[in-house]
């Protein structure tokens, strides 16, 4: 892209961290107050829910009743509490995106602050994704997959054992039914998003049978989406009917949609 674009044009994107409730932020504050033991900094902080990123320590009261009881009852949890607080949501380290890269019409220097990282002389936006895209930058994704590497290796693989082969990737169909015996049995090494257990079992529970399964597989493994698979399966194995907003041959001016 540098060599494209030009490499006053090209950076990569910030990424910044922040302190939770369950992050190292909270726990470094209370080091700070010599009153509080190291016992106690432990006992006070681990009821803390783990595993729910960026949960703060008022949600936290919500989900752990015991940490809410102490906070009652006990003056030097609810002041630890109150400085955990102050310090939650603020930036507590700057990093890089693994594959978001800017490309500005101009100098990005005309458009955002940039930095560059300790021991490396590539730039780094000095705003992290969304402020990017709220200055009008254009934010690309670039993944380096080694699948990608695979496949290319076996097209030239493939010709040097045959020649005459005019095997190509762009050509081939997408309803060819050993492919699909492949992913219904889950035997998925190396291919991308599909080789992870999750994925796999998902892949069993709902086995594709065309390519728009293999689309819906791949929406459905994201945390944002991932609530729907069980009714997705349900309705893919049969188990479950389905429901539409309007009856099938009806007008939109004639069904009041459904919320």
């Amino acid at each position: 892209m540098k060599k494209k674009y030009g490499a006053e044009s090209v950076a990569q994107i910030a990424t910044f961290g922040t302190m939770a409730a369950q992050g190292r932020g909270p726990r470094r504050r209370s080091r700070a107050r010599p009153a509080v033991s190291l016992l106690r900094r432990h006992r006070e902080a681990d009821p803390v829910p783990a595993g729910q990123a960026g949960q703060r320590s008022r949600e936290a009261r919500a989900t752990e009743p015991l940490l809410a009881e102490r906070e009652q009852k006990e003056e030097e949890v609810r002041e630890l509490l109150a400085l955990a607080e102050s310090l939650e949501g603020l930036t507590r380290n700057v990093g890089m995106h693994a594959g978001g890269v800017l490309i500005a019409p101009g100098k990005l220097t005309d458009f955002c602050p940039l930095y560059t990282q300790a021991g490396s002389d590539a730039l780094v936006s000095q705003f992290d994704k969304d402020d990017v895209e709220a200055v009008g930058l254009v934010k690309f994704d670039f993944l380096g997959l080694t699948t990608l590497t695979i496949l290319d290796w076996t097209l030239r693989y493939v010709k040097r054992l045959d020649p005459a082969s005019d095997l190509d990737l762009e050509t081939l169909p997408l309803d060819d039914r050993a492919t699909y015996d492949i992913f219904k049995a889950a035997n998925t090494a190396a291919v991308f998003q599909f080789e992870s257990r999750g994925m796999r079992d998902l892949m069993k529970q709902a086995p594709p049978t065309r390519f728009e399964d293999i689309i819906a597989l791949v929406a459905l493994y994201r945390p944002g989406r991932w609530s729907s698979s069980p009714t997705y399966t349900a309705r893919k194995t049969g188990r479950e009917r389905f429901d539409y907003p309007r009856p099938a041959g009806s007008s939109r001016s004639s069904v009041r949609p459904t919320a």
